[in-house]
């Protein structure tokens, strides 16, 4: 096999979330024929073949590493993705993206997410594990296409050693340009870029910058034997109170959304400060203060969230080549007490978030970013721990960067072939994952109203945070009713 492969070594960065499979699924508000669903194949095949090679990577565990074989030369035997196909003659049934009675179209709203939606864009053969992406010959990115009479459903499922957010929408990008019969502008991303590898890493670490052995990466602690007892003990209580994870949709009106921002930037003006805060600060901090509602204890929950470093170290990540696999750093936000993130101020949060965003992109930071990545490259076994014992985490990511509702693909090759952007866009893992998703978020898309996100919780945690948010005027709608989706 490796005489007809380029074998690339996985970087200790695409193994932080191997466990991960992720489903980008996209709602286009047509019917695609059989036709234009061949034409979508074709084009995809055609982009990983001739620009994004590395996309049709098979990953492979040998001698306890990872990496990525990927073939030379692409066949019927040995395709560049799996891509599979349904055509449903009746309508999709079904409202996406969601509409409940007692959604107020002008406010913020959670609503359940209708259990197992996220089946209907996976073919009943794509992996739900790592485990199923290392069989022999299985490829990093399957690809469903489930035409109904009124929609089509695109699903993009992956295993997240293979690519992140933004290296997904890199080669969803490449495809769509693809459609419109511009393949030949897109740039190339070359097989053997590993920006985050081991000797690429060190040789950019600066000399200088000592990192504290107790938090090598800012907002990530190496605990001694006490500690971690202490943290695992509190974890395994938190999973024992509340065992089951459950799952909300958020939509979030654009309209309402601005009105809040110029809000949060009145209440900082009056207060003589001159900080800026932008949307998504704004968004991030109502989303968490919403699902912590309920809270009245102190204790200190530590915020994550995922920053893309392409844009950040260009030295890195040059432009000039798209880079597919994992370039994520975690922006640490400094713990806020559970009660207080239940009862301050939106602009008190979202200051807090960007503070920390600034300090973590301000240029006489990037050494030590530098350092840190080295760092973890250099000790792929060390576990770190993302709060203090005692302390409780959650994670919340942005994917408006990502932009993935403004694609746009082509039905097919002739100059009046229609063209298609998604009605709506989201985002899942799989349905049983051995990580804890307890406590994580994303905000994902837009359509034309609204931003919508996605936030996942213990199930007990969520209903109390229900009573609790409609007490303080957050509107919930659709918890009462049939969640399957059919």
């Amino acid at each position: 096999m490796t005489s007809n492969v380029d074998v690339v070594p996985c970087a200790v960065a695409d193994l932080g979330s191997r466990a991960m499979v992720l489903t980008i699924a996209f709602v286009l508000p047509v019917h695609c024929s059989p036709a234009q669903v061949q034409y979508l194949r074709e084009t995809l095949f055609a982009t990983i073949a001739q620009k994004m090679r590395k996309a049709g990577a098979r990953l492979v565990r040998r001698n306890k590493t990872f990496e990525f074989h990927v073939p030379r030369e692409f066949s019927s035997d040995v395709p560049p993705c799996v891509f599979t196909t349904a055509s449903i003659p009746s309508v999709l049934g079904m409202a996406l993206p969601p509409v409940h009675a007692g959604i107020d179209p002008a406010h913020p709203c959670f609503m359940p997410e209708p259990r197992g939606l996220a089946r209907l864009f996976r073919a009943p053969t794509c992996p739900q594990s790592l485990d199923g992406f290392l069989q022999p010959g299985v490829p990093v990115l399957h690809v469903h296409v489930a035409a109904y009479a009124d929609a089509t459903l695109l699903g993009c499922t992956m295993t997240h050693v293979a690519f992140d957010a933004h290296g997904a929408r890199i080669l969803l990008a490449a495809w769509a340009a693809a459609t419109r019969g511009r393949l030949d502008a897109v740039l190339e991303s070359p097989i053997d870029l590993v920006p985050l590898g081991s000797k690429e890493t060190q040789a950019r670490r600066p000399k200088d910058v000592v990192l504290d052995k107790k938090q090598p990466m800012r907002g990530w602690f190496a605990l001694g034997p006490a500690g971690k007892a202490r943290f695992v003990a509190g974890f395994l209580k938190r999973i024992a109170k509340d065992p089951t994870l459950d799952h909300v949709l958020v939509r979030v009106p654009k309209a309402w959304l601005d009105a809040e921002k110029r809000k949060a930037a009145a209440e900082l003006l009056a207060r003589g400060r001159g900080e800026w805060v932008s949307t998504n600060d704004v968004l991030a901090a109502w989303i968490l203060r919403s699902v912590y509602a309920h809270r009245r204890d102190a204790t200190p929950v530590a915020f994550q969230s995922p920053i893309n470093l392409r844009a950040l170290l260009p030295t890195a990540f040059p432009p000039s080549a798209p880079f597919l696999n994992n370039a994520v750093g975690m922006v640490a936000t400094a713990s806020i007490p559970a009660h207080t993130l239940a009862a301050q101020p939106v602009a008190d949060t979202a200051l807090a978030l960007r503070a920390a965003l600034n300090d973590f992109r301000a240029e006489q930071n990037i050494p030590m970013l530098h350092a840190e990545l080295a760092e973890y490259e250099r000790h792929p076994a060390r576990m770190l721990f993302p709060a203090r014992p005692g302390g409780e985490w959650a994670i919340l990511s942005s994917w408006l960067s990502v932009k993935l509702h403004e694609l746009e693909w082509n039905l097919g090759p002739e100059p009046d072939a229609p063209s298609v952007h998604p009605r709506w866009v989201m985002s899942y893992t799989q349905d049983k994952t051995p990580i804890t998703m307890r406590a994580t978020g994303a905000i994902i898309s837009a359509d034309e109203e609204a931003i919508w996100a996605r936030w996942t919780s213990g199930k007990s945690d969520l209903a109390k945070m229900r009573r609790a948010g409609a007490k303080k005027g957050i509107l919930f709608a659709g918890f009462d009713v049939d969640r399957s989706a059919r």
